[in-house]
């Protein structure tokens, strides 16, 4: 793919909020061309993780 992995950012975050966060300051900062989201589904919002189950996180994803 022509993919210079040793230019290659790679972010885990703990949340969907951090990870759009993330991405955010770094496409405001010009410092990358472009970002990928490997999983949109896997962008969990910080009150469903903390949450219990049975709890009710509706419009939250």
């Amino acid at each position: 793919l022509g993919v210079n992995i040793d230019e290659l950012l790679l972010s885990q975050p703990d949340s969907g909020e951090q990870g759009l966060e993330i991405a955010g300051k770094l496409i405001d900062s010009g410092a990358v061309d472009l970002v990928v989201v490997d999983s949109v589904a896997a962008l969990v919002p910080r009150a469903e993780i903390d949450g219990d189950i049975g709890d009710s996180h509706v419009g939250l994803q």
